[in-house]
């Protein structure tokens, strides 16, 4: 998860090389935006900005490529708790080590 300007690959042929990495490297969960003022106390009163949810990519799970569409802070909190459950019952039925005896 992480904070970045709102135009970060906002277009998809200026930011072609950069979607095809993370598409690569992980599985895009959501992107919301958050106010333009949410840096407000720290002098940046305008700013457009969004949080991107990533995963990174697992045979276990099956592959979302990244997709320019928003969610609401409500549905990204639903998507990433539902993955994250995903992941925790992966887990379970793994062993975590392997046994040399």
């Amino acid at each position: 998860m992480f904070i970045c300007p709102q135009s970060f690959l906002e277009d998809d042929f200026y930011y072609q090389s950069a979607i095809e990495q993370v598409n690569t490297d992980f599985n895009f969960l959501c992107q919301f935006k958050i106010s333009k003022a949410a840096f407000q106390e720290v002098g940046v009163k305008n700013f457009p900005t969004k949080v991107m949810i990533f995963q990174k990519v697992s045979d276990h799970l099956h592959k979302i490529d990244f997709k320019n569409v928003y969610d609401t802070p409500e549905a990204a909190y639903t998507i990433m708790t539902d993955w994250i459950k995903a992941k925790q019952d992966i887990m379970a039925t793994e062993p975590l080590f392997i046994s040399r005896a």
